[in-house]
Parts: structure tokens; sequence; C-alpha cells
């Protein structure tokens, strides 16, 4: 499988998505049903990290998927966003929906590395090491 769906910390407060090209939009929104069982089983906030840093190929028709994302309604209990290693096209699309969608693209934060995530979003304990399930 080339898109995966995983706790990132072992408190459950971050899920993991992560891309390996080539993916494609099925295994997409497999994913993201597993991301919404998972974020159900808490009741805490939850961070997403979806993680395109093996993965910015992009299947066709993505900027129609894309938007279809982000126009859908998010679990309540969704915190913080970050999209990690966006490149090329990805980050045409991403200029694309911030013009069209501002409000909904407003909490969405971009990092080139899994590392830059973790840390933006605190996941580091006192002795630097960041924190992982």
């Amino acid at each position: 499988m080339t898109v995966s769906t995983e706790w990132d910390t072992k408190d459950q407060k971050a899920i993991l998505i992560s891309y390996i090209s080539p993916w494609e939009w099925n295994e997409h929104y497999d994913s993201i049903r597993k991301m919404h069982t998972m974020m159900a089983s808490v009741e805490h906030k939850v961070d997403l990290i979806y993680d395109f840093s093996k993965g910015s190929a992009l299947p066709s028709r993505a900027l129609l998927h894309f938007m279809r994302g982000i126009t859908q309604p998010r679990p309540k209990n969704t915190n913080r966003i970050i999209a990690v290693g966006a490149e090329g096209l990805m980050v045409s699309i991403a200029r694309i929906l911030r013009r069209i969608y501002p409000i909904s693209t407003d909490d969405i934060r971009e990092t080139r590395t899994l590392s830059e995530a973790r840390r933006l979003l605190g996941y580091v304990d006192q002795n630097g090491f960041i924190e992982v399930a």
C-alpha cells in the first residue's frame, strides 16, 4: 500500500498520513476513512500530518480531488494540519486552493521535512528528541 495512516504520537494526538509514489485516489480515500475512524475513537484534538515527501507525484485530476477534500467538513476534533514535502505541481495546486478557499486553507501549514512538522507541532521532549509512536 502506498498510502498509510497511523498514529504518530503515543498519546494519539497526531495522525501521520504518508504517501509513496505512485499512489492512487482510492488509496487516499481509504486512508481518509481510516483517519476519521481513528479520530472518532478519541475525544481530544488531533493534529494531522500529510507527508508527501515520497509521494508528490500526483495521480490524474489532482486539483479536482484536492478541491473536493478542502470543501468537505472536517472531524470536530481536527486540530492543526501540516503538509510535508509538497513540490512541483502540488505547490501550484496549493496556491490555487489558497486563492479559491482562503478560509478552508488558512490553518494548513507546510514544511519541507517530517522532522520540521513534528517540531512545529511541539512533539519534541526536553532533550530535543522527537516523540513519536
